[in-house]
């Protein structure tokens, strides 16, 4: 049975949902232009969301919330515009995984300026993750 009150079983289904993405992406841009392709993806997805809980009201106030969901809508789609580019100019082995190490930077963040703790095996995990990319790449 699956447990849908752990974080993990989200975490995993992002990767795969992030994974088809991936794959469906460069299929995408190998048949529309890069623009048109990330205004379908964006217009799906604002129409999945709003299906996933119509009733939901919008609780949006001026403040620090709305900047940091700002930011990470400024980032997120700046960045969906960059892995399309790269997906358009090279291939979906290689290019998908590059992006994949998003991780190390919340990471590093997180240790860094949230001064959440870490281990050395979690250093070694983002040292090897690091690693396997380069080695993806080659």
């Amino acid at each position: 049975m699956v447990d849908f009150s752990n974080a993990y079983t989200y975490a995993v289904g992002a990767l795969l949902c992030w994974g088809v993405w991936g794959i469906a992406a460069k299929y995408s841009v190998e048949r529309l232009d890069n623009m048109s392709v990330l205004l379908v993806t964006y217009v799906v997805g604002i129409g999945l969301v709003l299906a996933l809980d119509p009733t939901s009201p919008l609780d949006v106030t001026f403040d620090s919330g709305l900047a940091f969901s700002a930011l990470a809508g400024l980032s997120m789609s700046l960045g969906s515009v960059m892995f399309y580019r790269a997906l358009d100019l090279g291939q979906l082995s290689g290019v998908t995984a590059i992006p994949a190490l998003y991780f190390v930077v919340a990471f590093v963040y997180g240790v860094v300026v949230l001064g959440e703790p870490t281990n050395p095996s979690q250093i070694g995990g983002i040292g090897l993750a690091c690693v396997a990319v380069l080695l993806l790449v080659q």
